[in-house]
């Protein structure tokens, strides 16, 4: 289960499902609704999306024209990353209580967890034109500059909630948050590491590591006006012995399980930092974050092989997929490293690397630039650094310094048997401009 860091609290305990539901048709409907409307509450307060919404459909069903019912079974979608079933939920629940500002501050959340802030603030606007004074729908605004990092106007939108409510929880911890941010000079950051891995398949010896994958967050002083960073640094070393051209994809996974992610939390773009999770999925290894505002969000390494028409084998790899993504005022940002390595068809050894950058600004993919080189590998090479690289767009400023030398030792006594080393350095940095 993953839950954003973005979403708002929503109260936990008692559905209030009772008081709208209509009176059943028989005892046995109603024996079977009251359970139902147990278990549901039971799933929601443990967090139990997926039995929560399947409950909440069975009462839907029972009774297709309860509104809360309807609003509950859209935001359990909603909570499971199924946006656009949770939009079409609430839409119904509107269409049946028009004037509901439960439903339609639910949809405002919605469209911001999807990324479509326009959207999401146009709707709180339209709650704020009916009910000016309502404390729940300034604090969602103010939940909401804080997500894009506009403290200044988060606090003015929490302090516009007490004013209307003066015990509003809610507002009370926005600007909890927002006070630690500026004086606290706190971060998030995550680290992924690999643990040095050794592996010899008949003749063959693998030697794997990865380490220092870092993101931080850093506040400090007029926290709204200073620049998110993020550094990274990886360094990775295989070695393949005699033979290495009959390894397949199986000699590789052995070494992925090894990987272990470690986090540290503090006062965040979101209202938590949530532990990330890992997983193994066919050839490749993710790593996956959510609700964050930068970091990697997915980390793709993936070997495959290719056979040539005299039965020999290479492998064609391993080729890295590193991708970040940066996401503010509806705008995104995705880089893709990939490093291949491969024999041509004279034989050849070429080893290289190509760079896509990539940026979508409210769904319109823009690409912005990209390069890629080869090297050949004929005996010793120590590879050339690649030019430094800058963008801009609007206030989103992205260079990519890359500071790696490739170099290759390979002792070839024929195209079937291959050995040497391979490092590989980057570093990338990323920076919003407020």
């Amino acid at each position: 289960m993953r839950i954003r860091a973005l979403r708002w609290p929503i109260t936990v305990g008692a559905f209030a499902l009772v008081a709208t539901l209509a009176t059943p048709a028989s005892s046995a409907t109603s024996g079977e609704s009251a359970s139902l409307r147990e278990q549901a509450e039971s799933s929601w307060a443990a967090g139990n999306w997926a039995a929560a919404e399947e409950q909440l459909g069975k009462l839907h069903r029972q009774q297709p024209g309860n509104a809360e019912i309807l609003r509950r079974w859209g935001l359990a979608a909603a909570y499971q990353d199924d946006y656009e079933r949770a939009l079409q939920r609430l839409r119904q629940a509107r269409t049946l209580e028009p004037e509901n500002t439960d439903i339609l501050l639910d949809l405002a959340r919605v469209h911001a967890w999807r990324e479509d802030y326009p959207e999401s603030e146009k709707r709180i606007t339209a709650v704020l034109e009916r009910n000016p004074d309502l404390a729940a729908a300034h604090s969602l605004r103010g939940q909401l500059a804080f997500y894009r990092g506009d403290l200044t106007a988060a606090a003015g939108h929490y302090r516009d909630a007490l004013e209307r409510t003066p015990d509003s929880e809610q507002a009370r911890s926005g600007l909890e948050r927002i006070r630690q941010a500026r004086d606290a000079h706190t971060r998030w950051r995550f680290d992924l590491t690999h643990a040095r891995s050794r592996v010899r398949i008949g003749d063959a010896e693998l030697d794997w590591q990865e380490t220092n994958l870092a993101a931080a967050r850093t506040f400090g002083g007029p926290a709204a006006k200073r620049p998110w960073t993020l550094t990274g640094h990886v360094h990775r070393a295989v070695r393949v012995g005699d033979s290495a051209t009959q390894l397949g994809l199986g000699g590789i996974l052995p070494l992925l399980p090894n990987a272990t992610l470690r986090a540290e939390a503090g006062v965040g773009r979101g209202a938590e930092f949530l532990p990330r999770s890992y997983w193994l999925v066919g050839g490749n290894w993710r790593l996956r974050q959510g609700g964050t505002l930068l970091g990697p969000t997915a980390l793709d390494t993936t070997v495959s092989r290719r056979t040539y028409a005299d039965g020999t084998t290479d492998l064609l790899g391993p080729a890295v997929e590193q991708s970040f993504f940066i996401a503010d005022h509806g705008a995104r940002l995705r880089t893709t490293l990939r490093l291949l390595e491969i024999r041509d068809s004279q034989g050849e050894w070429r080893t290289g690397y190509s760079l896509r950058l990539d940026s979508r600004l409210n769904r319109d993919w823009e690409v912005y630039g990209g390069y890629s080189v080869a090297y050949e590998t004929d005996g010793d090479l120590v590879g050339e650094e690649a030019p430094e690289v800058r963008t801009a767009f609007g206030g989103l400023a992205w260079q990519f310094a890359d500071n790696q030398r490739l170099s290759c030792t390979r002792t070839r006594q024929d195209r079937d048997h291959v050995a040497g080393w391979r490092r590989q350095e980057w570093r990338c940095s990323l920076t919003l401009r407020h």
